[in-house]
């Protein structure tokens, strides 16, 4: 028998280890998919890790960029292989919910909860969509001055 944990599992600790590498105020902006490109796996976990991910309760996806525009992640705690065994591979074998599970989503909700700094990373998406407007003015402010507007 094999002591290794499933591949699958080593390769959700190493998307998540570059994520928080990745990350500000366990907020990562960008893409995923150029990560998970980066590690040089099969194309097959392209979206089954950071669904996995999700499902474990270790992120949560805000958006998901699309069209050069980054997605936003918010990065909870890296994943266990107890959890992962627990969690995914028996609610795989088994169509009902079973005590197991439920406790773990559970406990998994109740780690989250105070994992993230809510009050700091929303100063954090404060400044920067003030700096955004800050942006927006000065471009109508540029475009008016040379006879059109952005407004109009």
């Amino acid at each position: 028998m094999d002591d290794q944990p499933p591949r699958e599992f080593v390769h959700m600790c190493t998307l998540y280890d570059l994520l928080v590498e990745k990350s500000v105020d366990n907020v990562f902006i960008g893409s995923i998919t150029s990560l998970v490109t980066s590690m040089n796996v099969s194309h097959a976990y392209y979206t089954r890790l950071p669904r996995l991910l999700v499902q474990l309760g270790c992120i949560e996806r805000q958006s998901k960029g699309a069209g050069g525009k980054p997605g936003v992640v918010v990065l909870f705690r890296r994943p266990t292989l107890d959890e992962y065994l627990t969690t995914y591979k028996r609610k795989h074998l088994t169509r009902s919910p079973q005590l197991d599970t439920i406790k773990a989503a559970i406990e998994t909700t109740n780690r989250r909860l105070p994992s993230i700094d809510i009050p700091r990373w929303m100063q954090s998406v404060e400044v920067k969509l003030s700096e955004l407007e800050a942006r927006v003015v000065e471009l109508e402010t540029s475009d008016t001055k040379g006879g059109t507007s952005i407004a109009s």
